[in-house]
């Protein structure tokens, strides 16, 4: 049975980050190397609280907007959608209720998908530390909602749960090279 919101929060220590060492540089296209070294500047990370709510009863539409039966978004994932996905996503819901068709998954699911969820960089820096996280401190068994990338992606992602300790009977695969729609509770 999932829990009620909020459900842990974590206090995660600062850190300190050397600035970017760039080798051969000449090789990287400049906006990436502007980019690197906009965010290469900042070697000290504060410390900050992290928390893993629980909702109940969602759909889990395109790249990962949580949305609840009364169609609301969920805050929390909308970082990084567009407000054309958000309707596309209403739409589909609305659509697949009519149909009938729309998957379910029962218990407590971590949600590992976000917009770029089939980029490796956007993965290293959002979706692993949420199932690291997630592996570590969440209080019930849970399964984890990850987009089923197409290629070598598909592979990284599948090693990385491998060495956190997370079966492939827990992980639980959606899209594959187009986000779909899932329901949870």
């Amino acid at each position: 049975m999932p829990l009620k919101d909020p459900l842990v929060e974590l206090t995660m220590p600062f850190f300190l980050m050397p600035p970017l060492d760039l080798r051969h540089g000449e090789r990287v296209p400049p906006d990436v190397v502007a980019q690197m070294a906009r965010v290469s500047t900042r070697v000290l990370f504060p410390g900050r609280k992290v928390r893993l709510r629980a909702v109940k009863n969602v759909y889990v539409a395109e790249q990962g907007l949580v949305i609840h039966q009364d169609l609301a978004v969920e805050q929390s994932s909308l970082r990084g959608q567009e407000e054309s996905t958000i309707t596309r996503a209403r739409n589909a819901i609305v659509e697949g209720r009519k149909a009938g068709s729309i998957g379910r998954i029962d218990g407590d699911v971590v949600l590992c998908i976000s917009p770029g969820a089939w980029n490796y960089g956007h993965w290293l820096i959002e979706m692993l530390p949420m199932a690291y996280v997630a592996a570590k401190h969440w209080p019930n068994p849970a399964r984890f909602l990850l987009y089923a990338a197409e290629g070598h992606m598909r592979a990284v992602v599948r090693e990385a749960f491998d060495l956190l300790g997370i079966p492939a009977v827990r992980r639980v695969e959606t899209g594959g090279g187009n986000p779909n729609l899932s329901s949870a509770s």
